[in-house]
């Protein structure tokens, strides 16, 4: 078992700011990204790395011996919306990037579907659902339709109708 001092030095939680930090660790950040979002066309917020560093906040990610194994990518919109979260599959970057994303709940928000909202439901999510009726403010999109539920809603991604739902503490 590593003692104190070892781990200090092996795991690394890294806020990056400024753009000279995130170009730093922007083609580490940009391919986990793309894998994490490989399902579904890849990483879509921002069309390249360097327009992920200029148009977005904050990232947060964690750092294992000098590797980016996970990451999240937030905006400044109504608080710090995350716009991406990923890690590169290995148990320290899945362990990470839990981490943040429970984190995120009490300090941020993120728009959400499929394996995102599922996770955060499943850990503690439930308490931060944000009523749909705010989707429309919070999203700055048009919204086609709020489901009866209260949360769900749906709205045009690259012109296909998606469901998605708020959860977490925006502002």
């Amino acid at each position: 078992m590593k003692n104190f001092n070892e781990f200090l030095q092996t795991e690394k939680f890294v806020n990056a700011l400024t753009p000279a930090t995130k170009r730093k660790l922007a083609p580490d950040v940009w391919a986990i990204l793309q894998d994490a979002y490989a399902s579904i066309g890849g990483f879509k917020s921002a069309a390249n790395p360097d327009e992920l560093v200029t148009d977005s906040h904050l990232w947060k990610a964690v750092r294992i011996k000098d590797k980016i194994v996970a990451i999240a990518v937030y905006k400044k919109k109504h608080g710090r919306k995350a716009i991406g979260y990923g890690s590169d599959g290995s148990a320290e970057g899945k362990k990470g990037i839990k981490e943040i994303m429970i984190d995120d709940l009490k300090r941020g928000w993120v728009e959400s579907s499929g394996a995102v909202e599922k996770f955060l439901m499943r850990n503690g999510g439930k308490k931060y659902l944000v009523p749909n009726t705010r989707a429309a403010q919070l999203t700055g999109k048009e919204i086609l339709n709020l489901d009866p539920d209260g949360y769900h809603y749906t709205r045009l991604i690259a012109g296909k109708p998606h469901v998605k739902v708020i959860i977490g503490t925006p502002g």
